[in-house]
């Protein structure tokens, strides 16, 4: 409910919205459409469609991503949960980076590539919106 919320305030200043998942893209639309997200996400990206072989953390799928959405890297603040996989080349390509401690890696360690995290997305909008 928290994204949900997280994405209808976004929506509101006109910011532009993506995901990017290594998971299996029609596996991960029917997801999407099952909790009503779908329509409220201007690009859904599958790494695995990119190019043979790319996914997070290559510096290629963040980068081709960059290019579709048509955005600056220093206007893109990339929200994801794995220290292992988000946060590296998004720092790597100038972006800045938020982390949501929740979920299968909440407990994992720092990568040292985030700028700020949140426990939920009502806490990581206000931090948005602080800076």
């Amino acid at each position: 409910e928290d994204f949900i919320y997280f994405l209808a305030q976004i929506k509101k200043k006109n910011i532009k919205t993506c995901i990017l998942t290594n998971g299996i893209k029609i596996v991960q639309e029917n997801k999407f459409n099952n909790l009503n997200i779908s329509k409220k996400i201007d690009y859904f990206i599958s790494a695995r469609e990119l190019g043979n072989g790319i996914e997070k953390p290559s510096l290629e799928v963040f980068q081709k991503t960059i290019e579709l959405m048509g955005i600056s890297e220093k206007n893109l603040l990339f929200i994801g949960d794995n220290p292992k996989t988000d946060f590296e080349s998004p720092k790597l390509l100038g972006s800045y980076t938020a982390r949501i401690l929740r979920g299968i890696y909440k407990d994992l360690k720092d990568s040292g590539n985030i700028d700020f995290s949140a426990k939920n997305y009502n806490e990581l909008l206000r931090k948005i919106w602080e800076r």
